[in-house]
Formats: structure tokens, sequence, C-alpha cells
């Protein structure tokens, strides 16, 4: 077990401690102690799946679960994975889409979420290309006034202020993108 899930039942431990020192739980108490337990579930599982625990594994979990509960820890998992979609973090990305496809059932979502991504690397690729020739001179230029000049000095333009307003204004407009396709999957 994980430091992450040793916390989070230590936590809950604690919790149901003291509902023991001051009596029984309310029927709400109950309930939302109960969501949150699932929740924190789901969240773990979703976490734990992106740090690379297998499918088989997060499967066994679920089956610990039956109904309203399964379904419950289920949707709050596929939130974080949704969560944790980043257009620029692509490669966590399709992680992330592999477990959406599998645990929602809804792979023409997916793919279209994937499409997107792959499209971004595509007009980030193509926006490189068509500014690289202006961004090299400015980022050489940008060096020469620091002092940083010669024939060995070569300029990277991934990491010039001006490549870094250009990425992030594709990135805005692709997040936007992938919000609206990632609504489907929010609990």
């Amino acid at each position: 077990m994980s430091n992450y899930n040793k916390e989070i039942r230590s936590t809950l431990d604690i919790v149901m401690e003291r509902a023991q020192m001051f009596g029984s739980l309310s029927t709400e108490e109950s309930r939302r102690l109960k969501e949150k337990e699932l929740m924190i579930a789901g969240e773990a599982l979703s976490k734990r799946f992106l740090e690379g625990l297998p499918l088989r594994e997060i499967e066994l979990e679920m089956q610990k679960r039956e109904g309203d509960d399964k379904r419950k820890v289920t949707e709050y998992m596929l939130s974080g994975l949704v969560d944790s979609l980043d257009i620029e973090k692509t490669d966590e990305a399709e992680m992330a889409l592999a477990g959406i496809r599998h645990f929602s059932g809804n792979s023409d979502a997916a793919e279209k979420v994937k499409t997107l991504i792959s499209e971004y690397r595509n007009v980030l690729k193509r926006a490189l290309r068509e500014n690289i020739g202006r961004l090299t001179e400015l980022r050489m230029q940008e060096l020469k006034e620091i002092g940083i000049c010669g024939s060995a000095v070569e300029a990277l333009p991934e990491n010039s202020p001006e490549w870094l307003n250009i990425k992030d204004s594709i990135a805005s407009d692709f997040n936007n993108r992938l919000a609206v396709l990632t609504k489907i999957w929010k609990r």
C-alpha cells in the first residue's frame, strides 16, 4: 500500500474513531462519510493507475465493491483520470485515456480526445516550423545582448519567451476544446 493510501486510510480511521467517541452517526453523517470514502477510493485508484498499476489490479480492487458503491468509485476514478488529462503532457494523457476508455465504455469520446491530442502535437510542430527562423534570430539577439555570441553558440528557439507565448496560446485553445470533450465523464 502506498504512503498516499496509508494517509487516506488513517484519516478515515481518525474520523471513525471520533464518531465512536461522540456516539452513533446520524443517517446524513453516515451517508456523507460513505460518500467521502468512495470518493477517496476512486481518486486513489486513478492515482495508482497513473503511477503504473495495471488495469487487472484496478479491476481486482473494483470487484471488492458491489452495486452503487462500485458505480460511484468508478465515477470518481474516471473523474480523477479526466482531471489528469493535460494537452501538454501527451504521454500521460494517453495513459489516462486507456483507463477512461476501459472503465467508461465510451471509446468514441476517448478517440476524439486522442485525435485532439494528435492534432495539438501537429499544430505545435507546424507552428515551430513556421516560426523557427524568426525565433532563432530573436534568441541569438537576446544571447548577444548578454554577451553570449560566436560561431559555437546555438540558439534554441524552444527556450525563447516568444515561442512559449505561441505555445501557450495554442495550448489554451486546445485545453478549451479538451474541456468540452471531457464533460461527458465529469461527475
